[in-house]
């Protein structure tokens, strides 16, 4: 893989505008995915990119989600399902609190949104994954201990 070095200051999607709360995993292949705010006057936008081996590779161009007010994410914000497609958390403010919206991507960007009354300042997402599969004993072997 060939990845190109970023000077000055860093910026994800190499514009002049404020990259933020970059979020990256690893897929099953070993290619990098990673999701990140742009902040911009008057909307703030997030994006997602991943690499396929060749190249950086855009899904939603040109984002995933653009808002008039301020969006909220962490670098905890991106997961990969088992199909190593992406799952992107992130809230914006509303009239009553937040808005929270996890948008996940099949063959276009889905979006479920959950509106609370609290401010959301920060958000993320935690992936488990079961390395040990559960299998449970017969209850004739757990009886003889």
């Amino acid at each position: 893989m060939k990845y190109i070095p970023i000077s000055n200051r860093p910026n994800v999607s190499e514009t002049r505008l404020t990259s933020i709360s970059p979020s990256l995993r690893i897929d099953d292949r070993g290619y990098p995915h990673i999701s990140w705010l742009e902040q911009q006057e008057g909307s703030n936008e997030v994006h997602y990119s991943y690499w396929d081996g060749l190249k950086w590779s855009y899904k939603g161009i040109p984002e995933v989600y653009l808002s008039e007010s301020e969006i909220t994410s962490s670098p905890d914000s991106l997961v990969l399902d088992g199909n190593n497609k992406p799952v992107i958390v992130f809230s914006r403010k509303s009239a009553n609190g937040s808005v929270l919206t996890l948008a996940d991507y099949g063959s276009k960007w889905d979006f479920n949104e959950l509106e609370v009354t609290y401010d959301a300042s920060w958000i993320g997402l935690i992936s488990y994954i079961s390395i040990i599969p559960y299998k449970p004993y017969p209850r004739s072997i757990i009886s003889n201990f």
